[in-house]
Parts: structure tokens; C-alpha cells; sequence
């Protein structure tokens, strides 16, 4: 499941990314003996499974609003209607605070409910997963756009930045203060930082320092208004201590995690929402700049 993992970040045809989500969840279901295992996408009209593990029924008799969440939900058997009787929990699909799917599994072998442990061994492969399916449809679009700019033989022209890649956020804030490599980073051509720069010849160095800045800029909007909040913090304190500590104060994931009595599948969860509502920040600053 580990090399399938990583194998998510290389592949660029839709029948690859297609069959190798079946594998990671056949992982998936592997690991914590799920009875079947499903992976959902929100369409406009409908549900759309791109992905399943020991599942052989169809259609889904089920609704988008029957897989909304903001976080996992353990399900009670009968839940759902027939052949879903047996679904026993959802973990949602988000990017950019947008849920566009879910992961929906049957009841364990020999069980009912799920485990605080089976849950953490899901969540960071989930996320994964996500980021994996956001990417692919971003690209999508991508391409299609640069189709129909070369069916019109329209002259190239600078093409303004629809949505800032996670990935480069997640490299970025690990080497916040890597100025050489924060000036290399994509995040040095928004026009948001083109702006914050002297006049006259810039170094990748000078450049380094701009994205620096936006990027703290951009962590601090994750800081709910309000005092200090004590400790232990509340919980919507969560993403803006786990992206301050680590990244600003360079504090080490046990530390941080050991200050919000949360477990590593947390932690890493909430990471990850933490940078995807990072990006979502600097795609709408630099959107106010056109």
C-alpha cells in the first residue's frame, strides 16, 4: 500500500490513477479487515465510485447528503438501505475546505464497529488519496483548457494561477527558511509576491524573502480571533499551532503533537487540511490582486 501510495504522486494517465486507487484500497480494507470498501466522488447529478474492494453490487442507493461530514463518522448497522446495511463508517474526501467525495467501508470482519487504532491507520492513506484525486482533476482541466487555447490558435499569453498545487504549499512551509529554495519554488511567480519586490534587478535570494513573507502572512489567517488560548488550546486552535510550531518554531511533531493530546493520525489529518486552507489563502489573495 506504501508503494502504492507514492506511485499516486507520478502517474499522469487516468486509467493508472484508476487502478492503482483499487490497490490502495484493497490496502486499505486489508489492513483493518473491512468487509468491502468503496471510494465515492461527488458528481453534479449523481454518485460516481471510482474505486471498490470487495463490492460487487450496484447502483448506490445513496445520496450526496448522506455522505456529508466534516470528520469520520461511525455508522450503526442499518444506516444506510439494502446492500448498504452493513456500512459501518465514512471518512470524507476534502480539498479546500470542500468536501468532493468520501471513503465508505463496510463493517469489520468479525465486527461491528471500528477502532480508534483501524480509524488512525486510515486516515493519512485517505488524505493521500485526496490529494491525489484533486490533482488529477486539476490537471484534467488543465489540459483541457490548453486544447481548446490551441483549437482557437490563440496567442500564448501569461496564464493567471487557477489553484495553487498543496504539494508546493507542504514543500514550501518545510523550507520556510530555505530562501534559495523558496526563490526556485512556483509560489515566486504569483503576482503577489512579484509586487513586494524592489525595483530594477531581483535575486532568486530577494524572491525567496517575498514568498517567505506571504506564507506567514497566509499561516497567521489560520489564527482564530481572539487571546491566547491556554492550554490545552480548543480544538479549532488545532491547525494554526500544528503549521506555527512546526513550521515557524521548527518544533518537532511529538512535541506538538504531546501539547494537543492528539494522536499521530490526527495530527497528520489536520495538517494536511491545515495547508490545503493555506493554498485556498494565497489562491484568494492573489485572486484580490487581479
Amino acid at each position: 500500500m506504501r508503494l502504492n501510495l507514492r506511485r499516486l504522486t507520478t502517474l499522469v494517465g487516468e486509467q493508472d490513477l484508476q487502478e492503482t486507487l483499487n490497490l490502495i484500497l484493497e490496502g486499505m480494507c486489508t489492513s483493518v479487515r473491512a468487509t468491502y470498501g468503496q471510494i465515492i466522488l461527488f458528481e453534479e447529478y449523481r454518485l460516481s465510485q471510482v474505486a471498490t474492494c470487495q463490492w460487487r453490487k450496484s447502483p448506490l442507493p445513496l445520496s450526496r447528503a448522506e455522505l456529508i461530514a466534516d470528520d469520520v463518522v461511525h455508522l450503526e448497522p442499518g444506516s444506510f438501505p439494502s446492500p448498504l446495511e452493513e456500512a459501518a463508517l465514512i471518512i470524507p474526501l476534502y480539498a479546500n475546505n470542500e468536501q468532493f467525495g468520501a471513503l465508505l467501508f463496510g463493517r469489520p470482519v468479525n465486527g461491528v464497529h471500528y477502532s480508534q487504532a483501524d480509524v488512525d491507520l486510515l486516515l493519512d492513506p485517505s488524505d493521500q488519496v485526496a490529494d491525489a484525486i484533486q490533482n488529477a482533476q486539476r490537471e484534467r482541466v488543465y489540459l483541457s483548457q490548453l486544447s481548446q487555447l490551441a483549437e482557437a490558435q490563440k496567442p500564448r499569453t501569461k496564464v493567471r494561477i487557477e489553484a495553487i498545487s498543496v504539494k508546493v504549499v507542504d514543500n514550501a512551509l518545510r523550507n520556510l527558511y530555505d530562501y534559495a529554495f523558496l526563490g526556485d519554488s512556483p509560489l515566486a511567480g504569483l503576482k503577489l509576491v512579484q509586487e513586494r519586490l524592489p525595483e530594477g534587478a531581483v535575486t532568486h535570494i530577494e524572491e525567496g524573502k517575498a514568498v517567505h513573507t506571504i506564507l506567514v502572512e497566509a499561516v497567521e489567517k489560520l489564527c482564530p480571533d481572539g487571546q491566547d488560548p491556554g492550554e490545552p488550546p480548543p480544538r479549532e486552535w488545532y491547525p494554526y499551532i500544528i503549521l506555527y510550531d512546526a513550521y515557524l518554531e521548527d518544533k518537532l511533531n511529538r512535541d506538538i503533537m504531546a501539547r494537543l493530546y492528539i494522536s499521530e493520525g490526527t495530527f497528520n489529518r489536520t495538517r494536511r487540511a491545515a495547508i490545503r486552507s493555506v493554498a485556498r489563502a494565497l489562491e484568494e489573495m492573489e485572486a484580490a490582486l487581479n
